[in-house]
């Protein structure tokens, strides 16, 4: 058995780190940065079923670490294995770690996680990655036990997928029984902390306290064509939820935000989303999550809006992606321009601010497609709802099955790229942007 093992929060181009004493991005809010919950989860996991294996972790992230800086703090204990959290948008850094880790120490066992692990088995096909040893693309708390357990190097990379019940697993706000705090005090959470007051969150309530949380995991749509997630929905008991809560409050103080990280919260039955939602609502504080606009507005009888505004949700954020009902057919996005407007309405009425996020380029879509997401943008803003408008060029991601099905973007020029750009600025009234690279 593996006696050791470093856990890396790999670094991102965008880290908001890099704006630190930098003016504000025009057009979107505060930068901010939040100590990994899905890293503390797996230390809570490994604290309460392999308490023998000793557990360090390298936040590359709060550091600003480049690849080979990290690899060389993660291999300072001499671990038998190191594991790397990933998504697309940061695997170039997270195989640069590993690949600098192999360099060195070719014998200490290598693991990549997160959705960033998907994305890797697509692009090598499910075949061998040199400095890869395991990409796990599920849970990864089970398949992580069973790694260091068997102590292994294979021949080969080997992909894993699993899944479990969220109500079996240990939660990142468990108590260590060592240090009676915590487990997501691996992290530097006070750093976390004093970073968002610098990067412009002081004069919020929460005085730079952003933490995270999750109340399910999966989505129970899972047929967008750019959309990478594809783990199965399972909620989690509100009563766990409620024991994260309370611990947030006793360590970390009452005016914390929260950003709940569902990748679909609207999946499960009424009954759980009302009692999930007021338990939320019982722990006084703000909180965030992103959501269907159609199934916002069906869920609970269509009063979803107001009992999320009355268990603290101040804004959310919808995945809108076009004005254009032929672009979302093409995205198998399952909804219309008309449910986005009504329920940027709905939020609105029931006093939450809404984030809605475009893409352009897509599948099928030309100029008069882009004009029907600039006309439903300028109505969305001016309802007087909208936090902030983010557009992205649609690119068919690794790990999503427009990638799989070779779904290239659409056929809009450079010039009318720039057009929509510059018209989405100008009815942005400073609350729109232009993203570079993709989402999801």
């Amino acid at each position: 058995m593996t006696d050791s093992i470093s856990l890396v929060n790999t670094n991102y181009a965008s880290n908001p780190m890099n704006l630190m004493g930098k003016p504000r991005p025009e057009g979107i809010s505060s930068p901010a940065v939040r100590p990994q919950l899905g890293l503390a989860s797996l230390g809570a996991y490994l604290g309460c079923y392999m308490p023998e294996t000793k557990v360090y972790l390298v936040d590359a992230v709060l550091e600003n670490l480049a690849p080979e800086e990290t690899a060389k703090r993660a291999l300072n204990e001499a671990p038998g294995a190191i594991g790397v959290s990933s998504t697309y948008h940061n695997l170039k850094e997270a195989l640069g770690v590993l690949r600098s880790v192999k360099k060195d120490a070719p014998d200490t066992i290598t693991i990549l996680g997160g959705p960033g692990a998907r994305s890797l088995f697509d692009i090598a096909g499910g075949k061998d990655v040199e400095y890869v040893n395991y990409a796990v693309m599920g849970d990864g708390e089970l398949d992580l036990e069973r790694i260091l357990e068997k102590a292994s190097i294979p021949k080969e990379t080997q992909f894993t997928q699993d899944f479990v019940s969220l109500n079996i697993l240990p939660s990142a706000y468990d108590l260590n029984p060592e240090t009676e705090r915590p487990y997501l005090d691996m992290f530097d959470v006070e750093g976390y902390f004093k970073a968002n007051r610098e990067l412009g969150f002081h004069g919020r309530p929460s005085d730079g306290k952003l933490l995270t949380d999750y109340t399910c995991k999966g989505c129970g749509w899972r047929r967008c064509a750019h959309c990478s997630t594809e783990t199965p929905w399972r909620g989690r008991s509100p009563k766990r939820l409620g024991r994260d809560l309370q611990n947030i409050k006793d360590f970390y103080g009452e005016n914390c935000e929260l950003f709940i990280v569902d990748d679909n919260p609207t999946t499960g039955p009424d009954s759980w989303i009302i009692e999930t939602y007021r338990t939320l609502g019982e722990s006084g504080f703000p909180w965030h999550t992103q959501i269907r606009v159609d199934e916002a507005l069906k869920k609970c009888g269509g009063k979803l809006p107001q009992i999320m505004a009355d268990s603290g949700c101040t804004s959310v954020s919808i995945g809108a992606e076009s004005g254009s009902q032929k672009v979302l057919d093409a995205l198998k996005k399952g909804i219309t321009p008309q449910q986005t407007l009504d329920a940027v309405k709905a939020f609105g009425d029931a006093g939450i601010k809404t984030s809605m996020f475009l893409m352009y380029n897509c599948p099928e879509e030309d100029k008069s497609d882009l004009d029907r997401t600039l006309e439903m943008a300028r109505k969305a803003i001016e309802t007087g709802n909208i936090e902030s408008v983010l557009a992205f060029e649609y690119v068919p991601i690794p790990g999503s099955r427009a990638y799989r099905q070779r779904r290239p973007g659409g056929n809009i020029k450079q010039g009318e790229k720039e057009y929509f750009r510059d018209k989405l600025l100008e009815i942005g009234r400073g609350k729109a942007a232009v993203i570079p690279g993709t989402y999801k």
